[in-house]
């Protein structure tokens, strides 16, 4: 294979991120010091797993054989992989003459490009990478591509980038002594009077030595903010996710920091803020392209990570020139402009025509705002628009139409659910703005279901707005927060009569308004209506079951997932359950950590769940996911009683020739879970409990003790146990595994909470 140029100084020689032109199948797998293990190939990478390994031993090794590849202009091997802390990596390659290795250790868990010193190779003939764990048993991670580097080129290649500074904008900027009247210049997302009213909050919690007088502000004070340009290279960081970019461009970050500097700008009317808001836009305009990597300009390569940041980009230029659009020239609206009708609606609309899928999940959601946005700016410029950003608006609404099940569920779970607030209501609100029509009138009447889902989702832990099932995080990403606030005020305020303003104020008294200025415009209009849950709730079509009952003035929530047939971003939990008291979460879901993180994968496996799992086999067990079937459990229950009957066998072929589970709670304090289950292959099962508190083995009993509460987990006899930590980036999570021997049989796994705190106050 000859390496194929990304630049005058680098090459590929492995374009693991695309099926279509890597040679994936010309590599061969080998196991060395582990039991099970896999290397398969996704969409946009080749993931590896195994379990079993011996620590500090490498576990596996992938290699194949070349033809000779030159490494005549190139004096460094380049191998772009995520793997998990404390992993080990051994890069080996050779010319038939000599061998060159070097050993790696990743310390943070990232992703990073591993650099072999190939200068003294006439060329490549095989090349052998193998991999392990320094400390842990099993891992995960993956390959993203395997290129060359010419060190001295590439350091002339990145100089070059460097040619702009404030002064290069004397042209598309407004002198330096220009007076700004601090009024936005289209009055789409935010009207003057709006602004007028942000003002005087701000100016009322001054007065009242509030600390969020200066949430506008503050955040204007990082490092490098006021250096934009920078920032400005070939391509555009995907906010803090790291998959698609280079290792050098990992704190490259451009977006968001305009849009907070026009916020700020405006309210407190500093024009030197407003003016770096334009100087954002203008260097986000400077980029080459609007894509986070240069696989998506692969020259043999039709691969694309769709218009995610082309959407950020049309977002952030769109509300600027809102905004703080008094500041630019008519060259220097011009140039931002172009670049959003070609670089980032060209992208949008690429998207929309090829891909069917987005308009059944949430990315035409996540990509509508920015889209909507810069039409609704270009419309003020351009009158041939028009046409254009109404069927942006059909899109939308399709999408919406499509995404949410007729029982109010959204098959993604809590966090993609929030595309629709935080990206669909908000690219309506756009659309309203900028065509004067009330908003309420554009709201999709299927969206008046939502309603059961929030309320089936809704957690009582005091630290969760929701139980984290599916891609779901147990920390909102930085990056994301404030629009994550959008969507639930825009919840709150469209559907006052459910649980969504309490889910609203909940988080705003846990983790602030944050510095979006739509949630503090929509704050005020937020209803403080009593709302009185369901003590059963079933979703007939997404499958989950949600239980919520009182006593001893405490609630306890039992929420149990089901599936759709084909629902996404789902993991291998169909059958699992959370178990929630007094505020606390005793047996949990580990939800998902950022898709940048090789934990990612392994958090989706069915042992990180609470499920039953075989175990003895050389393979590693795992369910068919995305699940091609319907799990719909039968149930019933009331303010004291649930029961629910699921067959869980489908998906699990090669595993399971029966598996069924009941889950019974006669009381908010009692839990009983029962198996049936018939094997295909492996030595028996291990029923799975996770919890984010502390576990400990007392005779016949698994303890796991909470501040308020103690749930007593009884061993059933002749049954083996251990308890061990998983590793989690964002929560602690203790496992509990229950094994029982044999091929068929039933399991069953009572569960009893004793009240505490109640113990405590009688003493």
């Amino acid at each position: 294979m000859k390496p194929i140029h990304i630049n005058v100084a680098e090459s590929i020689i492995e374009p693991f991120w695309d099926p279509e032109i890597s040679e994936f199948n010309k590599w061969k797998i080998e196991k060395i010091n582990t039991s099970t293990v896999s290397f398969d190939q996704t969409w946009c990478t080749a993931s590896f797993k195994w379990k079993g390994t011996i620590p500090g031993e490498y576990a596996f090794s992938v290699s194949r054989d070349y033809n000779n590849i030159s490494t005549r202009d190139y004096d460094m091997l380049i191998v772009s992989a995520a793997l998990q802390k404390d992993n080990i990596l051994l890069v080996e390659t050779s010319d038939n003459k000599l061998t060159m290795s070097r050993r790696f250790i990743c310390k943070d868990g990232q992703k990073h490009e591993y650099e072999l010193d190939i200068v003294q190779l006439e060329n490549i003939n095989s090349l052998k990478i193998s991999i392990g764990a320094k400390n842990e048993s099993n891992g995960s991670g993956w390959f993203n591509w395997i290129g060359l580097s010419n060190k001295t080129l590439l350091k002339k290649h990145i100089d070059a980038q460097n040619d702009f500074d404030e002064d290069t904008w004397t042209k598309h900027l407004k002198p330096i002594d220009f007076e700004p009247e601090f009024k936005p210049s289209y009055g789409i997302l935010l009207r003057n009077d709006e602004i007028e009213r942000l003002r005087e909050k701000v100016d009322r919690l001054k007065k009242e030595a509030n600390d969020d007088a200066d949430i506008f502000k503050e955040i204007t004070f990082e490092e490098n903010f006021y250096s934009p340009e920078t920032h400005i290279n070939e391509y555009v960081n995907f906010l803090k996710d790291s998959r698609y970019n280079r290792e050098r461009d990992t704190n490259n970050y451009l977006l968001k920091k305009g849009e907070n500097a026009a916020v700020a700008g405006i309210i407190y009317k500093d024009k030197i803020l407003l003016r770096l808001a334009a100087r954002y836009a203008l260097s986000l305009a400077s980029c080459d392209n609007w894509d986070d990597g240069f696989i998506c300009g692969f020259s043999t390569s039709s691969f694309n990570h769709r218009c995610f940041v082309q959407s950020l980009c049309l977002y952030e230029c769109a509300f600027i020139l809102d905004i703080a659009g008094e500041m630019f020239t008519l060259t220097g609206r011009e140039l931002i402009l172009r670049k959003m009708a070609e670089e980032g609606l060209g992208n949008v609309n690429y998207n929309t025509w090829k891909y069917e899928y987005i308009f059944h999940c949430n990315q035409m959601a996540w990509f509508s705002p920015g889209r909507m946005y810069a039409y609704a700016v270009l419309l003020q410029h351009y009158p041939r628009i028009e046409k254009y950003m109404d069927i942006a608006l059909d899109d939308v609404l399709e999408n919406i139409n499509n995404t949410i099940e007729d029982d109010g569920g959204y098959l993604e779970g809590p966090a993609y659910f929030s595309c629709v607030g935080r990206d669909a209501l908000l690219a309506l609100y756009i659309y309203s703005r900028s065509r004067s029509i009330n908003l309420k009138d554009l709201i999709p009447e299927k969206l008046n279901a939502t309603v059961n889902f929030g309320e089936a989702i809704e957690s009582t832990d005091q630290f969760k707005d929701f139980v984290p099932i599916c891609d779901a995080g147990y920390r909102i990403k930085p990056s994301f927060s404030d629009l994550y606030k959008v969507h639930l005020v825009f919840m709150a305020y469209f559907f006052p009569e459910s649980v969504w303003p309490d889910v609203y104020r909940k988080h705003k008294k846990r983790c602030g308004m944050g510095n979006n200025p739509l949630v503090w415009v929509f704050d005020d209009k937020i209803s403080k209506k009593e709302i009185k849950r369901r003590p059963f709730l079933k979703m007939d079509i997404t499958g989950h079951i949600s239980s919520l009952r009182k006593t001893n003035n405490r609630y306890a929530k039992l929420f149990i997932i089901g599936n759709k047939a084909g629902a996404g971003h789902g993991h291998c939990d169909k059958g699992s359950f959370i178990y929630e008291y007094n505020g606390e979460t005793f047996l949990m879901d580990p939800g998902i950590c950022s898709y940048d993180n090789p934990l990612s994968i392994e958090l989706k496996a069915p042992d990180r769940h609470n499920m039953l799992v075989p175990y003895g086999a050389t393979e590693i067990p795992y369910p068919e996911n995305p699940l091609g079937a319907d799990i719909l459990p039968s149930a019933s229950g009331d303010e004291s009683f649930v029961k629910a009957e699921i067959d869980l066998t489908p998906g699990w072929d090669g595993w399971y020739k029966l598996w069924k589970r009941s889950i019974i709670s006669t009381s908010p304090e009692e839990l009983d879970i029962i198996d049936n289950f018939v094997l295909e292959k492996g030595k028996g099962v291990v029923m799975i409990l996770n919890s984010p508190l502390e576990i400990e083995l007392v005779n016949d009993f698994a303890i796991i003790q909470g501040k308020t509460g103690r749930l007593f987990v009884s061993i059933p006899e002749g049954c083996e146990t251990e308890v061990e930590f998983l590793s989690h980036p964002d929560t602690a999570q203790n496992r509990l595994m229950i094994y029982k021997e044999g091929m068929s049989g039933e399991l069953k796994i009572s569960m009893r909470m004793e009240n505490t705190l109640k113990k405590e106050n009688m003493n």
